[in-house]
């Protein structure tokens, strides 16, 4: 036998703002909700538990890439791309978060609630409604 000590992830959060062009056919609304089924943490959202490994680099690519799986979603546009809190920098240009160690990325995007992730969201184009 071997000794196993368990520890917690160290959960950080991420801060995005996002410019999101969808297609003239589609309802800005439904955008907004299926946007935040794709970024979420409930099942098959990108920050998902269980999605990301302990200490795994967050990639704009796949942040990118998840969302133009969306059908309406022409373009997306990453404007900002980082740690929570003003002592980390943006990360866009560089196009990755490095997470070390047990660290694990969150963006749960609930009110009152910054240091567990969030996001800012503008969309253009696509149907008021």
């Amino acid at each position: 036998g071997q000794e196993v000590i368990m520890q917690d992830p160290v959960y950080v959060g991420i801060q995005m703002a996002l410019s999101v062009r969808v297609a003239e056919n589609f309802y800005q609304s439904e955008m907004r909700f299926a946007i935040a089924q794709v970024l979420g943490y409930g099942p098959g959202g990108f920050f998902e538990p269980g999605e990301h490994g302990f200490g795994e680099d967050l990639y704009v690519s796949d942040v990118i890439e998840a969302l133009m799986t969306l059908d309406g979603v022409q373009h997306v546009c990453l404007n900002r791309f980082k740690r929570v809190g003003g002592q980390y920098a943006d990360r866009t240009d560089a196009g990755f978060i490095i997470l070390d160690g047990l660290e694990v990325g969150v963006c749960n995007n609930q009110p009152g609630v910054p240091e567990m992730g969030y996001y800012r969201l503008v969309l253009h184009g696509g149907r008021k409604g």
